[in-house]
């Protein structure tokens, strides 16, 4: 049962603040709204001066954030029953959970033809090769902006490889968020274009297309179909990809024109 006496003295505790009275010890309790809940917590500390006055510095923090619609009720009471109630319990899921969930569901979409099989491949490449190696045990709640940070500081990549390992792991988190599993993206938190300005590898890529004389050089050592594909290529501008997916029937004799409509992508036509 509670009381509101202070222990060795009658002084009440400030408004909200109860000392709760159990068979051996007194505890503090004090309670709280939230979404139009009446909400008591118990802090398992003995009701001294100091301690009441932490339980109402504590009491008042919360009221603030809950008048911002900054309150995450596992942030202050991660074991509380409420938390549940409230959908802020924390989240036992790892990072790695959550990526290897991603995958089937991007494989469903391949089956679906809402995706491409090039573009399951690349998230593959990274989710398996990059994301998991590195937080695959990681628990959801523990993914921080600093351990982030320092991740990405590291890759040592040119800042749109960087950006393509890290939107699979933004979409993870955002989805997480979404679930109400965390209350914050921690990717939301960091610069990313000033840190990848200060840490990404310069790209050493030059585009090198053929010149005159190498295409002319290409085209004399080739024959028959072989010659007129390239010669094609050279002045159609067409992505291999669609190139090696043309067909006769592609072909407007009369108008001298030619459709592009498909594309061949890791032996999938598109």
């Amino acid at each position: 049962m509670g009381r509101t006496g202070k222990s060795g003295d009658n002084k009440r505790p400030p408004r909200g603040v109860t000392i709760r009275q159990h068979e051996n010890v007194e505890s503090l309790q004090f309670s709280f709204n939230f979404r139009k809940v009446q909400c008591r917590e118990t802090l398992r500390l003995s009701p001294t001066a100091a301690n009441i006055r932490y339980a109402e510095g504590l009491r008042l923090e919360i009221l603030r954030k809950i008048a911002d619609g900054a309150f995450w009720y596992a942030d202050y009471f991660p074991d509380s029953p409420k938390a549940i109630l409230f959908g802020h319990a924390a989240s036992r899921k790892t990072v790695g959970d959550l990526l290897r969930g991603h995958l089937k569901g991007y494989e469903k979409a391949v089956a679906n033809g809402q995706m491409s099989p090039s573009t399951l491949n690349g998230y593959k490449k990274v989710i398996n090769g990059r994301l998991l190696p590195k937080f695959d045990d990681t628990a959801l709640k523990d993914l921080a902006p600093a351990m982030l940070r320092e991740w990405i500081a590291g890759l040592g990549v040119t800042a749109k490889t960087a950006r393509n390992i890290i939107s699979p792991l933004r979409s993870v988190l955002d989805d997480a968020m979404n679930d109400e599993l965390i209350q914050h993206n921690p990717l939301d938190k960091i610069a990313l274009k000033k840190l990848l300005t200060r840490t990404a590898k310069k790209s050493e890529y030059e585009v090198d297309p053929f010149d005159d004389a190498e295409k002319t050089a290409i085209l004399a050592a080739a024959e028959g179909q072989a010659r007129n594909l390239f010669q094609f290529a050279f002045w159609s501008g067409l992505r291999t990809s669609e190139l090696i997916a043309l067909e006769w029937g592609d072909i407007d004799w009369i108008h001298d024109q030619v459709g592009v409509q498909r594309a061949i992508v890791v032996k999938t036509q598109k």
